[in-house]
């Protein structure tokens, strides 16, 4: 029933795009193509009971939607189109500036991913706690979560291209 709504949600969003904007069809295929990205990117597996009350899943989902973010901001940053969008995207490549802005929105929506996991995170730790003594269990899983975004970001970071005006060095 979810699903449901929201597909009817984003025909809607497509539409009054489309009609207040007066978008030409390139413009209202790439949104149309960003939207179902960022719907697609949500997926039905996240709303799993079991995955969202084990703290190593929601710590693994943290870091690798920091890292998405971060990557995102980054790309925004260059203007470049990062390789989702490029994949989904297909022949209809945005644009430099529409490749940030794109960015951007993506950015957004995996910080907000970064803070309901994070959220997940804490409830889960919270619910396994039976002594005032054991939320130490959260911070544990939160700085476990901490150091696998900071391996994983680095890993992500050397596939990067360098920031401009930075020497090749850096």
């Amino acid at each position: 029933m979810v699903g449901a709504s929201s597909c009817v949600f984003l025909l809607l969003v497509r539409v009054v795009f489309a009609l207040f904007f007066r978008m030409n069809s390139c413009r209202l295929a790439q949104l149309s193509i960003l939207v179902g990205f960022i719907s697609a990117a949500g997926g039905s597996f996240l709303c799993s009971p079991h995955l969202l009350s084990g703290p190593s899943w929601l710590s693994a989902l943290v870091a690798v939607y920091v890292c998405k973010a971060r990557a995102a901001s980054w790309c925004a940053g260059m203007s470049m189109c990062p390789p989702e969008l490029r994949a989904v995207s297909g022949w209809l490549v945005p644009s430099p500036g529409r490749s940030g802005r794109v960015c951007r929105v993506l950015g957004s929506e995996w910080w907000h991913r970064v803070r309901f996991f994070g959220d997940c995170l804490r409830v889960a730790c919270a619910g396994n706690a039976r002594h005032p003594r054991d939320f130490r269990l959260c911070r544990e899983w939160t700085g476990i979560s901490v150091r696998t975004t900071e391996f994983l970001w680095h890993a992500v970071r050397l596939a990067l291209p360098p920031r401009r005006g930075t020497p090749c060095g850096e």
